[in-house]
């Protein structure tokens, strides 16, 4: 998913700001500017795709948490292969996707949500920031984690379709943003390939969050980035640095 269409930059640079702007564009590369101090205590959703318990992609879910709650935030983890979530779109969940269609004409305009993703749906509504965790396989998310994304990110819940709101409503992405509860987002992932190579071939989950997903989000919501390139061949020294470096940053930056 390439870069929005230059008047939609444009837009956006007035609505946000140039430093936001930049850091959006970038993927986190650029870092977020600080946002201003609240009072209320914050409340962050992490998001975890690992199936194995033991594995370094756990451990940086652990320290991401660690640095987080002793940062003085609330945290909640949504370990997706521990809590046997269904990734799987059913075929009843698709007919109703987009609502009511020539052939069945008096479905709802948005799809009632199912049973086992309301707790999902939930925390995504109530949370101040979302952070996910996860390993990049063939350049992207692991399939639990992009399930995940397609069942719970519905019409209605993480956006609604501008063709069915009043006229005016914000449009980002070419959607109504319903998520804008969320100013900030983190992403931590480990690659075996080089950084260059996950460039050149897309790196397509991590433009799936920061192309398609953000724009659900508020309209400053930040993206920090921390991705550790060459995980197969990198020592335990290195891997001890980033876990430390990952734990101090979302404890005091994020």
């Amino acid at each position: 998913m390439g870069l929005p269409p230059i008047a939609d930059i444009l837009s956006q640079a007035l609505e946000v700001g140039p430093r936001v702007l930049a850091n959006q564009l970038s993927q986190g590369w650029i870092a977020p500017p600080p946002r201003a101090a609240s009072e209320k205590r914050e409340t962050v959703l992490l998001v975890h795709a690992h199936p194995l318990p033991g594995s370094f992609s756990g451990a940086l879910a652990a320290a991401v948490r660690r640095g987080l709650e002793a940062g003085g935030r609330d945290v909640t983890t949504l370990a997706l292969y521990h809590e046997r979530f269904e990734p799987r779109l059913s075929p009843d969940e698709r007919r109703r996707y987009l609502g009511p269609n020539k052939h069945d004409p008096d479905l709802p305009p948005y799809p009632t949500v199912p049973r086992d993703i309301r707790p999902s749906v939930a925390l995504l509504q109530k949370c101040d920031a979302v952070v996910f965790v996860y390993p990049t396989w063939w350049f992207n998310v692991p399939a639990v984690l992009k399930g995940w994304i397609d069942r719970v990110f519905l019409p209605g819940v993480a956006f609604k379709l501008p063709h069915l709101e009043p006229a005016g409503a914000p449009v980002r992405g070419g959607l109504v943003p319903c998520l804008e509860n969320i100013g900030k987002m983190g992403i931590v992932s480990t690659y075996g390939a080089p950084r260059a190579v996950a460039n050149a071939c897309g790196d397509n989950g991590r433009n799936m969050l920061t192309r398609a997903i953000l724009p659900l989000f508020a309209a400053d919501c930040g993206v920090h980035f921390h991705g550790l390139y060459e995980m197969d061949t990198t020592d335990d020294e290195t891997r001890a640095a980033f876990l430390s470096a990952v734990e101090r940053y979302y404890e005091d930056e994020f």
